[in-house]
């Protein structure tokens, strides 16, 4: 039986990411999910690094690439087909999140049958890891898809990260 969530963590030469990257995903403190590791050919040590979570109960599969696709959405979609989750979380390899991330996203799932879409504020950080903004909202907003893209994505694409 597949958990809930499907994570999809689509690499590309992040090497010097991806193991802080992979343990945020793997120590949420909401645990229904199975993770997806595609790599798309990286030229850096991105395999040695993923090879290190082979093992790992919550790790499904991972995919490498034979050749480089040029594109993260074509690994998207890899991962998507991989998954037979109810809900998918697409990852990326150079971003860490919060520990709470899945748990706060899937209530919105729990709290509104009809949702579709749940996602966070994303906070820029520099090389270093120092945040490039000040304040984060902690603001909750539940709306009609039709409604959220007329008021937010109308001009720009306002989900920041998938």
């Amino acid at each position: 039986m597949s958990a809930r969530v499907g994570v999809i963590i689509p690499n590309y030469n992040h090497a010097k990411f991806l193991t802080e990257r992979i343990n945020s995903v793997l120590n949420q403190t909401y645990q229904d999910f199975d993770v997806y590791i595609l790599d798309d050919k990286s030229p850096d040590n991105s395999k040695d690094i993923i090879e290190k979570y082979r093992n790992n109960p919550r790790v499904k599969q991972i995919i490498y690439n034979e050749e480089n696709s040029g594109s993260s959405f074509i690994q998207w979609h890899r991962g998507i087909l991989a998954s037979d989750n109810d809900l998918i979380w697409i990852a990326e390899s150079d971003d860490i999140c919060d520990l709470h991330l899945l748990e706060n996203l899937v209530a919105e799932f729990d709290y509104d049958e009809n949702c579709i879409l749940a996602f966070s504020k994303s906070v820029y950080v520099d090389i270093n890891g120092i945040p490039k903004e000040k304040s984060v909202s902690k603001e909750t907003i539940r709306t009609k898809g039709l409604n959220f893209i007329q008021s937010n994505m109308y001009r720009s694409n306002i989900v920041k990260n998938a």
